[in-house]
């Protein structure tokens, strides 16, 4: 009888009784079942727990001997920590199955989450080279859990990556752009993750931003196409701006041409990357000009040359030869007459745009006057001329010894 009194005991039916489950809980999270029992007679056995998960997954949380007293509760809390390798890849709702006896009661059913939620805020979308890119937010589970984790910041075109620690769902993380980072639209990553005891991913959230950076004046150059240039040529040039990624930049530049004295010659404003053509002709002054540009806040100078050309005109009228000095400098040198088949030189020195006048002279006829000069020689034309003998007077002289002739005086 006392034997038989034992095993009726253990076959005692006992109510189980499981507080609600909350509807999600992340991998890691520290899965609490809160049950208890009640049995209107004594009885015995093994309470156990199960977590079931899918059709066929079963891993026991849960066992212990116990002993019930007739119409007394006894409380159970029963964790685990939601982490064992089987869990991975679970896509169905799981829940708890605990046994006591011939009684079997199931928890309310969850889902299993790897998600981290984020709410963060890029602090600028729009940054200069060499600012800081600073992103601040939270960090939860699915669960509702503050996350522990590491974030990580990635800037792929800029070949960028920051890393960090998040506590108690507090995310802060920071980098500075490269001084040379290219302008124009980035892709920010922002991933979270933590891991298990082996380093193996279980929670993990992330976010993509876009930010743009501003194209900055870098360099200005003024490149020109020769240094040394002579009247009837092109000055060729052009503003050479880049960014600082060494990228051309947009926009206009002023320029400022001054001759050598220092008095502005030409200002006007032209596009970076254009060519500029600037005409020089005889009437130039030679010397070493000036072009010098400004463009946000830079200014770049440069100097180029001007060639001194010396260079003479000549015109017969009548019996009168006229030599003009249509050069930018000073002519200094010899010039060969020809009348008909008599050769006369004649030593120049003339001022930029000075004019002499030379009288022909030959005994009583028509004569071929040309001219030898720098620029080779030149036929003038014919013309008639009187006197005693070939010469070629100045005009000058002329007067000079036409007024002094006592002859004239008296």
């Amino acid at each position: 009888m006392i034997i038989f009194g034992i095993l009726a005991l253990s076959f005692v039916s006992a109510g189980i009784f499981i507080e609600p489950l909350k509807p999600v809980y992340n991998y890691g999270d520290l899965l609490t079942v809160n049950t208890n029992l009640v049995s209107p007679s004594s009885a015995s056995g093994h309470y156990t727990a199960d977590l079931n998960c899918g059709i066929n997954l079963s891993i026991p949380i849960f066992n212990q001997f116990i002993y019930l007293t007739p119409n007394n509760e006894k409380y159970f809390e029963i964790a685990t920590e939601l982490s064992d390798n089987k869990l991975r890849n679970i896509t169905s709702n799981c829940f708890v199955r605990t046994n006591f006896n011939s009684d079997a009661v199931s928890s309310s059913s969850f889902k299993l989450s790897d998600v981290v939620e984020l709410d963060t805020d890029l602090a600028f979308d729009e940054l200069k080279p060499g600012a800081s890119v600073s992103i601040d937010g939270t960090a939860f589970k699915e669960s509702e859990l503050p996350f522990n984790g590491y974030v990580e910041l990635f800037i792929p075109s800029l070949n960028l990556y920051k890393s960090g620690v998040i506590q108690n769902g507090k995310l802060n993380i920071s980098t500075i752009l490269p001084a040379n980072s290219k302008s124009g639209a980035h892709n920010v990553t922002l991933i979270v993750h933590d891991s298990d005891a082996f380093g193996k991913d279980l929670n993990k959230g992330g976010q993509e931003y876009n930010i743009k950076i501003l194209q900055v004046l870098g360099t200005v150059e003024i490149v020109a196409e020769k240094e040394n240039i002579k009247p009837g040529e092109d000055f060729v040039f052009s503003i050479d701006a880049r960014d600082q990624a060494g990228d051309p930049i947009s926009g206009q530049a002023s320029i400022l041409i001054s001759e050598p004295n220092g008095l502005p010659f030409i200002k006007k404003v032209v596009k970076p990357g254009e060519t500029q053509k600037i005409p020089f002709s005889l009437n130039n002054t030679p010397g070493y000009w000036s072009i010098e540009t400004t463009i946000t806040g830079i200014t770049k100078r440069k100097l180029f040359y001007l060639a001194e050309v010396p260079k003479i005109q000549t015109s017969l009228i009548n019996d009168t030869l006229l030599v003009t000095n249509i050069g930018n400098s000073v002519y200094e040198g010899p010039l060969e007459v020809t009348i008909g088949s008599h050769v006369e030189v004649k030593q120049l020195n003339l001022k930029v745009g000075e004019t002499d006048k030379f009288t022909l002279h030959a005994p009583d006829g028509t004569y071929s006057i040309s001219v030898l000069g720098d620029d080779g020689s030149q036929t003038l034309g014919n013309t008639f001329l009187t006197g005693n003998a070939i010469r070629i007077n100045d005009l000058k002289d002329d007067f000079f010894s036409t007024v002094s002739d006592p002859l004239i005086w008296w």
